[in-house]
């Protein structure tokens, strides 16, 4: 057999062999991509999710700072309830962490006792892994510029991870035991993400019941607050701090620059977003 014939054959053979392994049933499921390869359909060809993103809400000039209200499809992560039933928003930044056997190749959740931990934003994810034996952890694509730490004993419920992103953004995560955005697993939220320029933001959730985002106040003077009916965002606005004092309730005062409300529907036993009514009263319907 020529070169060719059996370059061919050895391509068929892989290829079958990955055919094999996805029909067997694995509950593996792949994280987010680090970066989206987006066809021109607007489906990402890595996880087979569509990258579908509208802006609700915005202000300032466009510049560092500024904040932004996006809505965007649902994580896909066990056990978390996203704030806009069917949707996830551009704020939902968290922290999951998986017990897996690394010397197996077992990347099942409870599978052993060494550590994945995935870094969620954007739609996107970094993957890190460790044994639990050592005192760091890994990113699993090996780029050298991307760091996850953390403070405390991590098999506690105390430790607190705090991520570095390739520019340099840095995000503070709250407690891993706090329970916050998983019934799954351990899954901590973002409380602080201070970028390169040293533009800072801060995450407030509810201090009782449901982990639920409250608020987002940039260091430049702007925040975003939203309200709820039970887990799902009814109501988001933008304030100006310079011109208004954030509520301590985190409830849009009359006079906010801009308002955006959602409305929800029951479809087949479970709750979807219905309808989004933006700022200047243009209604999106689901």
């Amino acid at each position: 057999m020529n070169r060719v014939g059996l370059a061919s054959c050895i391509l068929w053979a892989l290829a079958s062999a990955g055919a094999v392994r996805a029909q067997g049933g694995s509950t593996n499921s792949a994280p987010s991509a680090e970066k989206l390869a987006v066809t021109p359909g607007g489906v990402d060809m890595r996880t087979g999710h569509h990258s579908y993103k509208a802006t609700d809400l915005t202000i300032g000039a466009g510049a560092p700072g500024d904040l932004s209200l996006a809505r965007m499809m649902s994580l896909g992560i066990p056990g978390h309830v996203e704030p806009f039933a069917n949707f996830a928003n551009n704020w939902d930044i968290m922290l999951t962490e998986k017990r897996i056997n690394i010397s197996e190749h077992n990347f099942q959740h409870g599978s052993g006792i060494d550590y994945e931990l995935g870094v969620r934003y954007g739609g996107r994810s970094e993957t890190f892994r460790g044994y639990s034996s050592y005192t760091t952890v890994d990113q699993v694509s090996m780029n050298p510029y991307t760091k996850l730490t953390w403070t405390g004993d991590r098999t506690s419920a105390g430790a607190v991870y705090t991520y570095q992103a390739t520019d340099g953004t840095i995000v503070t995560f709250r407690p891993i035991g706090n329970g916050d955005c998983s019934s799954f697993f351990r899954c901590a939220y973002a409380s602080q993400i201070v970028e390169p320029g040293g533009i800072k933001y801060t995450l407030e959730y509810d201090s009782s019941g449901p982990a639920r985002l409250r608020s987002v106040a940039s260091s430049r003077g702007y925040a975003m607050l939203l309200e709820y009916s039970g887990t799902n965002v009814t109501k988001a606005c933008v304030i100006n701090l310079a011109h208004t004092v954030k509520p301590s309730n985190n409830v849009c005062p009359s006079n906010a620059p801009a308002t955006t409300t959602y409305t929800y529907t029951t479809f087949a036993g479970a709750t979807k977003l219905a309808s989004v009514t933006d700022a200047a009263g243009n209604i999106s319907s689901f």
